[in-house]
């Protein structure tokens, strides 16, 4: 996987004029007397002259650990509701692939998780909108980028700067109870995709999975019988040169064939499994646009509740039902109060005027995005695919040629008994 992302598609050898990369070099520890010891990758950012973000010229250093990451994506939902965001890695390890004898050290751990960390940022720039968020570019370039974060609250349309919290307790103390109209039909097909195709992708992971165990279970095969054919090959001295080039080829089946279809196969897992993490992301943008629906219809109750206080005071013989005359019995009918209702009910007006108007957008806008996701991921799980039918291809032909050679040990060693046996017999 490479570490290597790019905002642009055309990049050349070494650093262009227009483009800009961004590099996840490393990853180190730190301490910190009140957090203790924490990791931290440094992310190199190269930035040609004339690059297309206008993002300064050159290469720029900056360290961020996980929860710069996580803080990060919380403020890119904050942002851009309508933006599927793409997911960084999981805190702790859930996957079983992670639990692999390929990462026997910490080290291994932290390398792949500084490959996702290099996908993630990888999405984030290939993204036509989020590439643009100065935020994100703050992130990568900036000592300073928390102070950065600066984004338009849907109901005041006021830039602020995001704190942590906003989103963050609004999004989840936000309970879903659907009034006015039902979701518009694209959002539904799009929830109903995104069920079936992350149960079907997840079905695809556990069968990569179970095939990444069975390599590593066929590497310790392989390796027994390297041991085994160097032992039979003490045992008798005619016998020595063909199984020890038998107990060779079973060692080069082990260490090279076997041990790196392993790792590709992995890979090919963990490709899928950054896909099912993609399930999270939908969750939150469809959640967005219940939210959004929900500021629209609580905006339209407000104005209508509050035109009927003033419809009870104005005209009472039209203004009929209990919430009505209740209004006229406990309200002063002053000129004062009634000019005080009809400024409220005007604010109101364009305060649901605005609520409409920005899910209007967000609905625009979130339709693009779905249709951004269908042809981007469309083309990542064919890669996918395409890659691991590539991978098979390859190890079928390397196991034949191993094998052929495995077949000319044997040849060998039969023919060497037969000639043993025919001189015993002279």
């Amino acid at each position: 996987m490479s570490d290597v992302v790019t905002s642009q598609p055309h990049v050349g050898v070494g650093v262009g004029a227009d483009v800009v990369s961004v590099m996840i070099a490393n990853f180190t520890n730190r301490y910190d007397e009140e957090e203790g010891t924490f990791v931290v990758y440094e992310i190199v950012t190269t930035c040609g002259k004339d690059n297309a973000l206008a993002l300064p010229e050159g290469p720029t250093h900056v360290y961020r650990r996980f929860s710069n990451f996580r803080y990060l994506s919380q403020y890119l939902n904050a942002a851009h509701p309508y933006v599927i965001i793409p997911p960084i890695p999981e805190k702790k390890v859930n996957f079983s692939l992670e639990k692999l004898a390929v990462d026997v050290t910490e080290e291994d751990f932290l390398r792949r998780r500084k490959d996702a960390f290099s996908l993630f940022l990888n999405h984030v720039m290939g993204h036509p909108i989020l590439r643009e968020d100065k935020g994100v570019h703050a992130f990568l370039l900036d000592e300073d980028w928390t102070s950065k974060l600066l984004y338009t609250d849907v109901i005041t349309n006021e830039e602020v700067l995001y704190t942590g919290t906003s989103w963050r307790d609004s999004f989840s103390n936000f309970t879903i109870s659907r009034k006015g109209n039902p979701p518009p039909t694209e959002f539904v097909n799009f929830k109903n995709f995104s069920t079936i195709w992350f149960d079907n992708i997840a079905s695809a992971l556990k069968a990569h999975e179970n095939l990444a165990i069975s390599f590593q279970d066929t590497v310790d095969v392989h390796e027994d019988l390297k041991a085994g054919y160097r032992e039979l090959a003490h045992v008798e001295d005619r016998l020595k040169a063909p199984l020890m080039s038998t107990a060779k080829v079973m060692g080069k089946i082990s260490e090279v064939t076997d041990r790196k279809l392993m790792y590709e196969q992995r890979d090919v897992a963990e490709a899928l499994f950054n896909l099912v993490l993609y399930s999270g992301s939908i969750k939150t943008f469809l959640k967005h646009e219940a939210i959004a629906n929900s500021q629209k219809e609580n905006a339209k109750e407000a104005l209508t509740s509050k035109q009927n206080t003033l419809n009870a005071l104005v005209d009472p013989e039209n203004s009929k039902g209990i919430g009505s005359m209740w209004t006229r019995l406990t309200t002063s009918k002053s000129e004062e109060k009634i000019e005080s209702l009809k400024q409220e009910v005007e604010q109101l007006e364009l305060s649901s005027e605005q609520s409409q108007e920005n899910y209007n957008v967000f609905v625009e806008k979130a339709l693009e995005e779905i249709k951004y996701f269908h042809t981007v991921k469309q083309k990542q799980m064919m890669r996918i695919f395409r890659n691991f039918a590539e991978i098979q291809q390859k190890h079928a032909s390397a196991m034949i040629k191993q094998w052929s050679n495995v077949k000319s040990a044997v040849k060998t060693t039969t023919q060497t008994v037969a000639d043993d046996d025919d001189i015993v017999e002279e």
